[in-house]
């Protein structure tokens, strides 16, 4: 099957005969055509398209970016980074919303600090007077609206409680709290007061439920300075609550001579009056 254009009588001669006529007539051009009234010849006599348009072959002259800006009657922008006014605005109001959150948070914490330090100013009354601690402890931290300020009164209120012997005022204010937020760094005295409570209280199982289901921080607590103690008596009642009194004495007598501080002392003093009991 042959194509158009590929059979024998569509071919070309490579190059003109040598008895091909030669044409002297010269080409037709703007000056000599003749006029036959053809509307598309007046393209010859029009002139090029202005401004260098489509009909002519020179380069167009298209105005410059900064030209462009100076027939709208506005400013040439500055080089580098452009901002719009709105842009410029928007930007320094976010720069001030930023420094007056920061200047917030340093006043915050310069307030905390200045209250922590008036806490610890009271602890040497939960030793010696434990009513009056409560009442200062009230007095700064009562109406102050904070969840970390709040769990830290309760806290603190329940140390003094467990100083009065008020065991089950001590556990209602331990439980008001969520434990799950309570911050890593009071987790020790929450706990370690919710148990001894509980087991001045009686509630044995429930005591023992608070330190297995926080065995780690048990055992990192009896090499803490603060709360080493406090974990030694409470091994004591462990030891005693599930009936071992051989152990209950031999931690007994180590944590006599461990912790010569006067709050374990008092308390050793109660849990020997139970064992012999």
């Amino acid at each position: 099957m042959e194509t158009a254009g590929s059979g024998p009588e569509d071919e070309l001669p490579a190059e003109a005969p040598d008895n091909w006529p030669e044409d002297d007539t010269p080409g037709e051009t703007p000056d000599n055509r003749e006029d036959d009234g053809d509307p598309a010849d007046d393209a010859w006599d029009s002139d090029p398209a202005p401004d260098g348009g489509p009909d002519t072959d020179e380069p167009q002259d298209t105005p410059s970016l900064w030209e462009n800006w100076e027939r709208e009657g506005e400013d040439r922008p500055a080089l580098g980074i452009y901002m719009t006014k709105t842009q410029w605005n928007t930007a320094v109001l976010a720069l001030w919303l930023v420094v007056i959150f920061l200047g917030a948070m340093a006043v915050e914490m310069l307030w905390f600090r200045s209250l922590g330090k008036k806490v610890a100013a009271l602890t040497p009354l939960l030793r010696t007077d434990p009513d009056k601690y409560i009442a200062g402890i009230e007095d700064l931290l009562g109406d102050v609206r904070s969840l970390g300020v709040q769990q830290t009164r309760c806290i603190n209120l329940a140390a003094a409680c467990c100083e009065k012997g008020d065991y089950a005022k001590a556990v209602d204010y331990l439980t008001s709290l969520d434990p799950r937020r309570i911050p890593a760094v009071n987790q020790g005295a929450y706990w370690a007061d919710l148990a001894l409570a509980r087991f001045h209280l009686g509630q044995n199982e429930q005591a023992r439920a608070v330190i297995d289901g926080n065995a780690d921080l048990f055992t990192r607590m009896k090499d803490s300075r603060g709360l080493g103690g406090l974990a030694a008596v409470l091994s004591v009642y462990y030891a005693k609550s599930k009936g071992d009194l051989e152990l209950a004495w031999e931690r007994y007598y180590a944590a006599r001579e461990a912790w010569p501080d006067p709050s374990t002392q008092k308390e050793l003093d109660q849990l020997e009056t139970k064992l012999r009991g």
